[in-house]
């Protein structure tokens, strides 16, 4: 494929997308899964099988619920720190409870903000005065 650049013409990039078009419409089903298990990794919020259904080419709807089924299963067997729940109406991945002590401290941490020369004189002034 061409990488799509400034450089690239109209009809390069219209043939870019007919060659993603006709990849994912060729998916294996074990290819299909590894995308579901993508798209739900880089998703912040859950996704229905609806929606993961559109992005892999309009796949079937029941195919894409039995897939995630799978995934579910296999994560839920599997020695991970993470499970694929569904949650309003769609799936996301989530961390097992155990975790949470981990998660909370290392969201609770904060930068140290460091000061710059300029900016320590500046108070340093300003606290003389």
């Amino acid at each position: 494929m061409t990488p799509k650049n400034s450089e690239a013409t109209t009809e390069e990039i219209e043939q870019d997308e007919v060659l993603e078009n006709d990849d994912l419409e060729s998916l294996s089903r074990d290819e299909t899964r590894q995308a579901l298990y993508a798209l739900l990794f880089v998703s912040d919020r859950p996704v229905s099988a609806a929606r993961l259904a559109e992005v892999l080419g309009d796949a079937d709807k029941h195919v894409v619920e039995t897939l995630l089924e799978e995934l579910k299963s296999e994560i839920e067997t599997a020695d991970v720190p993470f499970a694929l729940r569904e949650i309003a109406g769609g799936y996301q991945f989530t961390t097992r409870p155990e975790h949470a002590i981990w998660i909370k401290r290392f969201l609770q941490i904060k930068k140290r903000n460091r000061l710059s020369k300029a900016v320590l004189e500046t108070l340093s002034i300003i606290a003389y005065k």
